[in-house]
């Protein structure tokens, strides 16, 4: 009976450890090439404090990306007050040196967040806003169209 338990405690480690390491998150890199990264290969910064120039950047993309996210006319009530955390960082020229999903609800859902971001940066440079080089951490809340008037 002993064996059985061991057997059973490192069947389960083997495939809980496995399942931690094949998560991955999509970043870009300032030439705009997609690559595959994991969190262990950026730092995540604890504690993070945006300055007042940071927090006026982390508003707009708020503004951008939270209405964008779920589609008209699907139900929200279970994803209303979730938020997904991204860490974000910027290299001198204002582009995106990196994008990781910190804290996500669902792949998909994290995955549409990551691409709006980088939308955004597409059609309004960090660059202009002149905080770069950087990095940021942001909460991006789920919310309908409702709440921004679209």
């Amino acid at each position: 009976m002993k064996n059985l338990s061991l057997l059973l405690v490192v069947v389960l480690s083997f495939f809980a450890n496995n399942f931690i390491a094949a998560q991955s998150f999509a970043t870009t890199v300032a030439e705009k090439q997609v690559i595959k990264t994991t969190a262990s290969d950026v730092e995540i910064l604890k504690n993070f404090q945006a300055t007042k120039d940071q927090k006026k950047v982390i508003k707009k993309v708020k503004k951008y990306v939270s209405p964008r996210i779920l589609d008209r006319g699907v139900r929200t009530a279970a994803l209303e007050g979730k938020t997904v955390k991204l860490q974000m960082g910027l290299d001198a020229q204002g582009n995106i040196e990196h994008l990781v999903v910190v804290d996500g609800i669902e792949p998909k859902l994290n995955e549409k967040v990551v691409s709006l971001v980088k939308e955004y940066s597409e059609k309004s440079p960090f660059a202009e806003t002149g905080i770069a080089p950087t990095v940021i951490q942001m909460e991006i809340p789920i919310t309908s169209n409702k709440y921004y008037g679209g």
